[in-house]
C-alpha cells in the first residue's frame, strides 16, 4: 500500500523525543493506537442507505442520534478544556508523513507528532518519526518525515484508515467529474 495515503487538513503538534521509543514504551504506544484506530470508523459517516440491507429500526435511529448527539456535546466540552492544535496540511503513508510548518523541526530530529483525526475524537494518534529532509513551501516549510515502523498489528490499523480515506477521496472525485458531465449534456 505504499502508493497510497492520507491527505488532508489535520490538527497535529510534534515534540522532540531524544530517542525513538523501543520496547515496552513502543508496545504500549502501538496498542493505544491500534485501538484509536479502532474506533475510527464508528465516528465516520455512515452510508446512508446499503443496498443489501434493511433500513433500521425506528427505535434505533433514534438511539443512534441520542449517541451522535451525546458525543458531539462530549467532544464540544472537552475541546474547550483543551482545544485542538492548529491545523496543517498533511500526507500520511504506511512510512512517511509531511506537513507544512512556520517553524519546523532540524532534519534528523527524532519526534513524537500527535494527529487528531476526527473532530469527536479528542485522543491523538501518536506516530513516532524522523525528520529527513525540509523544502520550501506556500505556508512556511514542507517537513518530510519518516515514520518509525510500529508493531504489526497498529501498523495494519494504519493502513486500513490510509485506504479507507483514499477510497473517499477517490469516490468523491468520481462523484463530482460525473455531476460536471450530466450538467454539460
Amino acid at each position: 500500500m505504499s502508493g497510497l495515503s492520507y491527505e488532508g487538513m489535520v490538527s497535529l503538534r510534534w515534540q522532540p523525543l531524544d530517542a525513538l521509543p523501543a520496547g515496552e514504551d513502543l508496545l504500549q504506544l502501538a496498542g493505544d493506537n491500534e485501538r484509536l484506530l479502532q474506533l475510527l470508523p464508528g465516528l465516520e459517516s455512515m452510508p446512508e442507505s446499503a443496498h443489501d440491507e434493511e433500513a433500521p429500526p425506528r427505535y434505533m435511529q433514534l438511539l443512534e442520534l441520542r449517541l451522535q448527539l451525546l458525543t458531539e456535546l462530549l467532544a464540544e466540552l472537552l475541546a474547550q478544556s483543551q482545544p485542538p492544535p492548529p491545523s496543517h496540511r498533511v500526507t500520511l503513508s504506511a512510512e512517511s508523513i509531511s506537513w507544512e510548518d512556520e517553524a519546523p523541526p532540524p532534519p534528523g530530529t527524532a519526534l513524537m507528532l500527535e494527529l487528531f483525526l476526527h473532530r469527536h475524537l479528542p485522543r491523538p494518534l501518536r506516530l513516532p518519526a524522523v525528520v529527513e529532509h525540509i523544502e520550501p513551501a506556500a505556508a512556511g516549510q514542507r517537513v518530510l518525515a519518516r515514520l518509525q515502523r510500529l508493531p504489526e498489528a497498529a501498523a495494519a490499523e494504519l493502513d486500513k484508515l490510509i485506504f479507507r480515506q483514499h477510497r473517499r477521496r477517490i469516490a468523491s472525485l468520481r462523484k463530482g467529474s460525473g455531476s460536471r458531465d450530466h450538467g454539460s449534456k
